[in-house]
């Protein structure tokens, strides 16, 4: 071998020997160098991405704390804002409001809803009349607000528009700073003056963040960049910010909300500011802080999500359990939302209602109807109520009550229209029974007074008729007999009358109705005809009544000549004895009556009576019948004894089926008549009556 050859032999030893040796030391100190550095820019890297979401999430939740707080504001005036509105309404309906009613109102808002300062009454001249509670806001009086610098901007906003309006922060007459609603109030077409409703900022703020301090959110609320008022310490500095807008009225408030708690939880808010050279031996467990503090925030998210969750759930339920159907609609007229109640109502089930119109479900006039309803609430942007009859699926008649008004996205743009609709129908079959009980006592009492000074004429006119017939003489004296009989037949017709007032006096007894009823058969009988057949049904273990018992046999004759009246060709009369149990089918005419009662129903199977005649049934002198063939006292009479004795009357009538007329009287205290005694035997009576 050559020494040149041996030469670059030993060369490239050296250089492998030099390389391996490089290549060593790269794996022992740069590499570790390399990693150390890459886990640093990497956990680096992690902890910015962490920080940006932590803030992202943040942000986000502040947005929706302003949201939430400006949503607070405007629900906070806008409860205030309605009582308001119901002040006015119920001035405009009794446009003879006087200062003690309007007292009374006010005074009523003061004790429901918290933070008002005044309620005030304004004349159109802009003048402070009337305030409420007066002790604390006399310095109001005679205030002209239209000459105020700042309250007469909005005082005349009201008054051009005709709309409710909001002023800017003031100092106030009584004291303080606040601000003030104006709302017209229109009387008999023309302007009657201004409802004024006073809020100090100081009592308002207060009592909507009592618990304010304990959260790390700070806000301040201004009116078009004039701040009312500061809550939580606003001017530190603030991690991240939002705003929201709450209109009160007619004025937009910005509502700004500012995050002042730490920008990360715990430990890490120190750590991007000064990493150790110990980073890569903690680097480990900082991953796994940080993967801890990721984790807890994704827990964090999906807990509100849950939240969420579970508050659409609550929301979902109260919609569908809402007596009221409550309908939400796109632009376009489709059902956006319905619950439960339009299948109920309607027979139309709300999965198939979404995103139909109701064009699809209801006839033309009626969905023409609901259409141009919508289209009312969304172009005049006020609330519409509206009052219609209906027919349900089941084909019952119901009168509805609806609330539609305009739903608008956070910019003010309208995006739809809701609905609420009510079932008002027993509402008002109840205002109608006691608009009947109400009109019942004033005739009695108008009826019973007449009867009353009539009957003491009478007795002095037949006093003397006496006696005159006692000194006249031949054809003399039946001249005066004639005018006695028609004294007499005029005293029958009083006594009548005070008994429908329920001045009659009563003489109330223990009264066996089985053996009374049966007793009382020959003349009912004779009273009805041969074509009219008697049933009496007696129910088992029956009370007896504590009843006057001429009255109670004036009154069964009296029902059953009416009964007789109404089955021309003749029929079937039914007098059904029971312990009182309200039929189902019964329909109240009168109020209920106390409890432990027996109840005598008398029906028949003859015409019947409309429901306008039904209505009238027991006016006095009102009568179906031909001049010369009844008073119309009847059912008056029997109407006042009933009443008279501590009962109640009902009357069920269908036309064409019959009339069932049901008495209750009553029970007599003290030892039960053995059923035996007085009822009839199991066979041939049932266990109760209905009509």
């Amino acid at each position: 071998m050559s020494l040149s050859a041996q030469s670059e032999r030993d060369d490239l030893s050296e250089v492998s020997a030099l390389a391996g040796f490089l290549r060593r030391r790269f794996v022992a100190f740069c590499l570790p160098a390399l990693v150390f550095v890459g886990l640093s820019f990497a956990g680096a890297g992690a902890w910015s991405l962490l920080i940006g979401q932590h803030k992202a999430a943040l942000q986000r939740q502040t947005e929706a704390v302003a949201e939430q707080y400006a949503i607070r504001i405007e629900e906070y005036f806008a409860s205030r804002l309605q009582m308001a509105l119901f002040l006015r309404d119920a001035w405009t309906e009794n446009a003879a409001m006087t200062e003690p009613a309007f007292r009374r109102f006010a005074e009523t808002m003061h004790a429901r809803l918290s933070a008002i300062r005044a309620v005030n009454w304004i004349d159109d001249a802009g003048v402070v009349r009337w305030v409420t509670p007066v002790h604390s806001n006399q310095a109001a009086i005679g205030l002209n607000v239209d000459r105020h610098p700042l309250a007469g901007r909005a005082f005349a906003k009201a008054r051009e528009t005709g709309t409710p309006a909001a002023t800017q922060p003031v100092n106030l007459a009584q004291g303080g700073s606040g601000f003030a609603l104006y709302l017209p109030v229109a009387e008999r077409g023309t302007r009657g003056g201004y409802i004024n409703v006073v809020f100090r900022i100081d009592e308002v703020f207060p009592s909507l963040w009592r618990n304010q301090k304990s959260t790390p959110f700070a806000l301040m609320i201004s009116d078009r960049e004039t701040p009312i008022v500061k809550i939580g310490e606003y001017d530190r500095e603030a991690v991240t910010t939002a705003s929201g807008t709450a209109l009160i009225v007619d004025r937009p408030w910005d509502v700004r909300v500012r995050f002042i708690g730490p920008a990360a939880p715990g430990l890490l808010s120190d750590v991007p500011y000064a990493l150790p050279p110990a980073m890569a031996i903690l680097l480990a467990a900082l991953v796994g802080l940080l993967l801890y503090l990721h984790l807890r925030q994704v827990r964090a998210l999906r807990e509100r999500e849950s939240a969420l969750r579970i508050s659409e759930s609550r929301l979902r339920s109260f919609l569908h359990n809402s007596p009221s159907m409550v309908v939400i609609k796109d632009l376009n007229g489709r059902y956006d939302l319905v619950n439960r109640r339009i299948e109920e109502w309607f027979g139309i089930s709300p999965e198939k209602a979404i995103g139909s119109s109701a064009n699809d479900f209801f006839d033309a006039e009626t969905a023409a109807g609901l259409n141009k309803a919508d289209e009312l609430a969304t172009a005049s942007g006020k609330t519409q109520i509206y009052e219609h009859r209906k027919y349900f699926a089941d084909g019952s008649e119901h009168i509805l009550v609806g609330t539609k008004f305009p739903i608008r996205d956070a910019a003010g743009r309208a995006t739809g229209t809701g609905s609420i609709v009510t079932d008002v129908t027993e509402q008002r079959q109840a205002e109608a029974q006691l608009r009947q009980i109400q009109k019942m006592e004033a005739v009695g009492n108008m009826t019973g007074g007449l009867a009353h000074d009539f009957n003491n004429l009478l007795t002095i006119i037949l006093g003397n008729l006496q006696m005159l017939e006692r000194r006249l003489g031949g054809d003399d004296v039946g001249m005066a007999e004639s005018a006695i009989r028609a004294a007499r037949r005029a005293s029958e017709v009083t006594q009548r009358l005070l008994a429908f007032s329920r001045r009659h006096p009563l003489s109330p007894e223990r009264v066996e109705l089985p053996a009374f009823v049966a007793g009382l058969e020959g003349l009912l009988v004779s009273a009805m005809g041969r074509d009219i057949t008697l049933r009496v049904k007696v129910a088992r273990d029956l009370w007896p009544c504590h009843v006057d018992q001429g009255q109670l046999e004036s009154a069964l004759v009296n029902l059953a000549i009416n009964a007789r009246d109404a089955m021309p060709d003749g029929g079937t009369l039914t007098i059904g004895l029971a312990n009182a149990r309200r039929p189902e089918a019964a329909k109240p005419l009168h109020a209920e009556p106390a409890p432990d009662l027996v109840e005598i129903a008398v029906s028949d199977t003859g015409v019947g009576m409309p429901r306008q005649v039904l209505e009238q049934a027991v006016d006095p002198f009102f009568t179906t019948k031909v001049r010369g063939q009844g008073t119309g006292l009847g059912l008056s009479m029997v109407y006042g004894f009933v009443n008279q004795s501590g009962g109640g009357m009902h009357i069920d009538s269908t036309p064409g089926k019959g009339t069932c007329v049901t008495l209750r009287l009553p029970r007599a205290r003290g030892e039960k008549t053995p059923a035996g005694d007085t009822a009839a035997p199991e066979a041939a009576y049932p266990a109760a009556f209905s009509s």
